[in-house]
């Protein structure tokens, strides 16, 4: 299981996996020198796509807006009405109750296996708190090893993220968490013990 890390701190704990606010980002590859692909999260349907790292931290809040959960503690400020009424959409259709509950919702196990298998790299995002109009949570990737790393606002996920891309261009494409690629749903192999830990947070979210 993976353990949350605080840089220059050597406190350990562990995390709690039944959160709704985590995320798998599974990043497909690049377009237009930009990494692209698909944020998945238990309690919707479907996934939210992003190109760049400015549009996967969008879509993380956006996320969580739909979710209703983590519960943001400043309304949002934008430069147009149009904007702003997309946004307040968003959690009007959880207030409005045209959404089922998260168990009918959820998105199936098999759907969720097959965005990771497709991926090149999958994140793992966990967000805790959207205080100060922005957010405060967890990431984990390859390249912090067994180890959650904190931020503390949405600026700071960015310059993380930005690692995971410099990392990412540097060592190339990734073995791929499954045998077969494509659009392939696939089982995880059996051997990629980190590939196993980062599903299992959506096997069971109850």
């Amino acid at each position: 299981m993976f353990r949350d890390h605080i840089p220059g701190d050597d406190k350990e704990t562990r995390i709690n996996t039944n959160d709704a606010s985590i995320m798998l980002v599974c990043i497909n590859g690049y377009q237009e020198n930009r990494p692209y692909g698909v944020i998945v999260n238990y309690c919707l349907p479907v996934p939210v796509h992003f190109t760049g790292i400015h549009e996967l931290v969008l879509g993380v809040d956006e996320v969580c807006e739909r979710i209703g959960a983590p519960m943001r503690t400043m309304e949002p400020r934008f430069l147009s009405r149009a904007e702003a009424e997309r946004y307040q959409k968003l959690s009007m259709r959880q207030e409005a109750g045209t959404q089922n509950s998260p168990d009918q919702m959820a998105m199936p196990i098999q759907k969720r296996l097959a965005y990771t298998a497709q991926a090149e790299e999958v994140l793992i995002i966990h967000v805790f708190y959207r205080q100060h109009a922005s957010m405060q949570g967890r990431l984990h990737t390859s390249f912090s090893s067994q180890y959650y790393v904190s931020f503390r606002s949405a600026l700071e996920l960015m310059r993380m993220l930005a690692e995971v891309d410099a990392g990412l261009r540097e060592k190339g494409p990734r073995k791929r968490l499954t045998g077969g690629g494509g659009s392939g749903g696939g089982q995880a192999i059996g051997g990629d013990r980190e590939g196993e830990d980062r599903l299992k947070i959506f096997k069971n979210p109850d």
